[in-house]
């Protein structure tokens, strides 16, 4: 039994909580077989927000990104891969553009906060045995 004290939405609550055996486990494992598992949970949650995009077309999100930069710097910069999406979708090329910069803006916030929560857990110390719980996480 340990007592945990949270904090959600600016209120303070303690309760008691029930250790299992994977709990007890994990905090007899050394540091950095923690961070591994950390790292584990990190890349797990990042993997869910692109899980509904096949590796293909994740593997085109750079040139994308680097056309959408490009037109948005020069309306006549060359974007083969962007005009080909944006006419599938009818979309113009700079609606396409925008999309791919918003889409990209929020893909990078979202694996910014994640990537800070695993390093936040790597450096406590002692790291959380619940670290995996969504209560460390976003």
């Amino acid at each position: 039994m340990k007592v945990v004290i949270r904090k959600n939405a600016g209120k303070v609550a303690k309760e008691r909580v029930d250790l299992t055996k994977q709990d007890v486990a994990d905090r007899t494992l050394p540091p950095a077989q923690l961070i591994e598992r950390i790292e584990a949970e990190r890349d797990r949650r990042m993997e869910a927000l692109v899980s509904t995009y096949k590796r293909p077309e994740r593997e085109t999100w750079p040139v994308q990104v680097s056309e959408a930069t490009a037109y948005k710097a020069d309306n006549m910069a060359p974007t083969p891969m962007l005009a080909s999406l944006a006419g599938a979708r009818g979309f113009t090329v700079d609606q396409m553009a925008d999309r791919v910069l918003t889409l990209n803006a929020a893909f990078a916030a979202a694996t910014g906060v994640i990537m800070g929560a695993a390093t936040i857990l790597t450096n406590s110390d002692p790291i959380p045995a619940d670290f995996a719980d969504d209560v460390h996480w976003p």
